[in-house]
């Protein structure tokens, strides 16, 4: 019981969530503010029903596609929090500064190349080097493959899509 009851209240916060974001999206398009008490009860109607139908008419059509988009968001998740941290450590860490003809090359085209902080005392700096930087990357990269090939090659070998 609690575990249902758990999962009905983030279903409803959920689409809360999105309702309001969609009423916000569809009034900003259309060119009117959709918390004006003034506007017309018709106009909060097409908003509440613009926002409303399709989540509900895509969920019941395509009752798995849930599961899909957490799926695919696993795999952004993976670039954005294991990747590109490590990448950003990488590049401050290891990054060596640019000969003088590319820096002066740089400034002409109107960029600066990219400061790095001396290491000293005051730096934190976590331990393991490239072999964990390394180690990071290619699990997030193992992480990515695996999930393409369960979303795409797999579906596409039995015929799914």
């Amino acid at each position: 019981p609690c575990v249902w009851l758990f999962s009905l209240f983030a279903v409803i916060t959920s689409f809360i969530g999105i309702f309001l974001g969609l009423r916000s999206f569809l009034a900003d398009s259309l060119g009117f503010n959709p918390d004006d008490a003034i506007q017309s009860l018709p106009h909060k109607t097409g908003l509440a029903l613009g926002a409303v139908l399709p989540p509900l008419i895509m969920a019941s059509l395509c009752q798995d596609i849930f599961i899909k988009a957490l799926d695919l968001a696993g795999i952004f998740v993976s670039i954005l929090f294991g990747i590109i941290p490590a990448y950003v450590v990488w590049n401050q860490r290891y990054r060596h500064t640019p000969p003088i003809h590319r820096r002066r090359r740089q400034r002409s085209w109107g960029r600066r190349p990219i400061r790095t902080l001396p290491p000293g005392p005051n730096l934190i700096k976590l331990p393991g080097g490239k072999p964990v930087l390394l180690a990071q990357i290619f699990a997030s990269l193992y992480i990515i493959t695996d999930g393409l090939y369960r979303q795409v090659i797999i579906p596409v070998r039995n015929g799914a899509l």
